[in-house]
């Protein structure tokens, strides 16, 4: 049986000040996560978090709506960590296989730490946590499945698989078995939701979707999307990307993105929302809309609605013709610059002189564009160079 223990005297917590709004294109400092192992992202409907934790201390900082951190110290070391919005929970260890969560209530800071009395070993690769129900990977001569603790009772989670991961989204709790089956788990009962498409990790990326480590934006319900950047975010429709070296997160309308000095810029989402499938799909970084070669108007049109108005580089509207370099869309009131992967010099191809545009800026005789650079980064990593002028003479060829 589980024991709760509300206890102050085995856990000091330390609250950071009031809360301030975020604001549209503010900045917010989350040097108090600059510590950690490595910094996590949640982002869920009406909230968004970044969170981690080191040594015997778990970080949580809200970012949207408002600003909140908060942080706890409690008697053992930190091995696991996971949000599920309101609450923070960490697995640690107390003694000789035996463990405990940490509940850290964001919102007003108070800490609950649970005994949890599994019976079995627990493997803490991860922790997951909701309504209520906290859950772990235990293991059980050579097996393992997951042990959902409650107050007074266990539940226990055999998987297709061994278990690889446990997460929550959007508030709900998941379990990942190495076959890559994913199941949505609450008091005893789980529930199949789909396949990963390949055998990584997974990262929260918004409520109903995850973010592969083969670079997957998986819609948990079926369906998938493949950004081309290093983080992922599905949020208010708009799927939102980043090339940093931290995650992003996104709610209500806003993103929030922290650098590698833990500088947070929080803004609005794009209102450009890619569909994300079909020939006309698209993809925005950086604000730059990213089409794919032969896209036409009227197929750009029919795939976003919300797209008012193509304009040619002259700011001349378009009713036909295929997307090219240099165009802009208009959806929402705003505009949006678009890059043809592969045609850097605005004729809707990938050519010979479009080679010889990448060749001549590597040699630095000749310069590019903002949306031109963008569609010479064939591989979307951020960065122009000869992998680029393969894949375009590829393209060309």
């Amino acid at each position: 049986m589980n024991k709760r223990l509300i206890s102050f005297a085995l856990a000091l917590v330390m609250l950071f000040g009031a809360i301030i709004c975020a604001n549209a294109d503010s900045v917010v400092q989350l040097n108090e996560l600059s510590a950690c192992k490595k910094v996590f992202a949640y982002s869920g409907q009406n909230s968004a978090y970044f969170y981690g934790f080191y040594g015997k201390t778990l970080c949580s900082a809200r970012v949207i709506p408002d600003v909140s951190v908060r942080w706890a110290t409690v008697e053992g070391g930190v091995l696991a960590m996971c949000h599920d919005g309101e609450t923070a929970c960490a697995l640690y260890k107390t003694g000789h296989e035996k463990y405990s969560a940490a509940l850290l209530n964001v919102n007003s800071g108070g800490l609950v730490c649970r005994a949890l009395e599994t019976g079995e070993a627990v493997q803490f690769s991860s922790i997951a946590y909701s309504r209520g129900e906290v859950f772990v990977i235990t293991v059980e001569n050579g097996r393992s499945f997951v042990t959902g603790c409650t107050d007074g009772q266990n539940y226990k989670y055999d998987l297709t698989a061994d278990v690889r991961q446990l997460f929550v989204n959007g508030g709900d709790a998941y379990a990942v078995a190495d076959d890559g089956n994913v199941f949505r788990i609450s008091r005893g009962a789980k529930t199949f939701c789909r396949a990963l498409p390949d055998k990584g990790m997974v990262e929260n990326a918004g409520s109903g979707y995850v973010y592969t480590a083969d670079g997957a934006l998986v819609n948990l319900s079926g369906g998938t999307e493949y950004p081309r950047a290093k983080h992922a975010v599905k949020s208010d429709g708009v799927t939102f990307t980043d090339n940093g070296r931290l995650p992003v997160a996104a709610a209500c309308g806003y993103s929030a993105v922290p650098d590698d000095g833990f500088n947070c810029v929080i803004k609005p989402l794009d209102s450009f929302s890619p569909a994300g499938q079909g020939k006309a799909a698209a993809n925005i970084i950086d604000g730059v809309v990213i089409c794919k070669l032969g896209v036409t108007v009227k197929e750009f049109r029919e795939s976003y609605p919300e797209v008012s108005e193509v304009r040619d580089k002259n700011g001349k509207a378009l009713d036909s013709g295929k997307i090219r370099t240099g165009c802009v869309a208009v959806a929402n009131g705003r505009s949006f610059e678009i890059a043809v992967s592969g045609d850097l010099d605005g004729t809707a191809t990938a050519s010979k002189n479009d080679i010889g545009l990448l060749m001549r800026y590597f040699v630095g005789s000749e310069s590019l564009s903002g949306s031109a650079k963008t569609a010479a980064d064939m591989n979307g990593d951020g960065t122009l160079d000869n992998r680029d002028l393969v894949l375009l003479a590829r393209e060309a060829a």
